[in-house]
């Protein structure tokens, strides 16, 4: 197997979420309601986020909208002075299908995710998701290791990413939530992928499952693929589910950014 299962010390890593414009206002008022450890949050609806509110953070979450320019514009000028500072940022964009005014953007930002802007509870779902999904496996010291090195592994320079969540019961629950999960990938298989990221969240669960997972991925995903699994505790969810969180980047064709 591909990936690493070494058991990881404490992580003291600053992750801030930043949502920006009002559109955006109801995305963070939806994180707060499921708590999210050692993750701080804040919106802004102006260029008002100084040097010294991101300063020190590790790794920055951006949550803007295509559909307000202005959200746009001010996530780009976060995201300039994010990467001179050296932060991990991973910019999460509900758009369109066009999806064309984030070019720039997408070159200012370590990872670049898109999603759906047509149904609002949605956008604050997925949001919750991807923040949860990478965030979580920083700062629980799950059954399986992952730290903030492997996050920065995954994510650090790599352009456009895709995520699929699955969650599923019963004796297959461990299969059926990995390929439920497989399934929001908008089409692009796991061999596309240079990297993989793969929170397995649950109340419980045992050695064999996180075996079962680790086995469907690795023999779909590409002999170079980078393929990253750590495990988290999700007390939101029933005794009897499990939860598949799956993020890919680098995908074919992706040149990092060397800015």
């Amino acid at each position: 197997m591909k990936y690493d299962s070494s058991i990881p010390e404490l992580n003291r890593v600053k992750i801030k979420v930043v949502c920006i414009a009002f559109k955006n206002s109801n995305t963070i008022n939806h994180m707060q309601n499921y708590p999210i450890k050692g993750v701080d949050f804040e919106c802004v609806d102006s260029y008002q986020l100084t040097n010294q509110q991101i300063e020190g953070t590790d790794l920055l979450f951006l949550i803007a909208d295509t559909g307000e320019l202005k959200s746009i514009e001010i996530s780009l000028a976060i995201a300039k002075r994010a990467r001179e500072l050296n932060i991990l940022t991973v910019a999460i964009i509900a758009t369109n299908d066009r999806a064309d005014n984030i070019t720039e953007l997408e070159q200012c930002v370590d990872s670049l995710i898109a999603i759906s802007n047509k149904n609002a509870a949605q956008v604050n779902e997925l949001s919750l998701n991807i923040v949860r999904g990478i965030s979580g496996l920083i700062t629980q010291q799950g059954l399986i290791g992952f730290d903030f090195s492997d996050a920065k592994t995954v994510l650090k320079d790599t352009g456009r990413g895709f995520l699929g969540v699955g969650s599923a019961t019963g004796i297959n629950r461990a299969k059926n939530a990995t390929e439920k999960a497989l399934s929001c990938l908008n089409g692009i298989g796991l061999r596309a992928a240079g990297g993989i990221l793969v929170n397995i969240s649950a109340t419980n669960m045992d050695l064999a499952e996180f075996d079962e997972i680790g086995n469907i991925v690795d023999n779909l995903a590409s002999e170079t693929s980078i393929i990253k699994i750590g495990v988290t505790l999700d007390e939101s969810l029933d005794t009897d589910v499990i939860k598949v969180t799956l993020i890919t980047t680098m995908l074919d064709g992706y040149i990092p950014n060397k800015q």
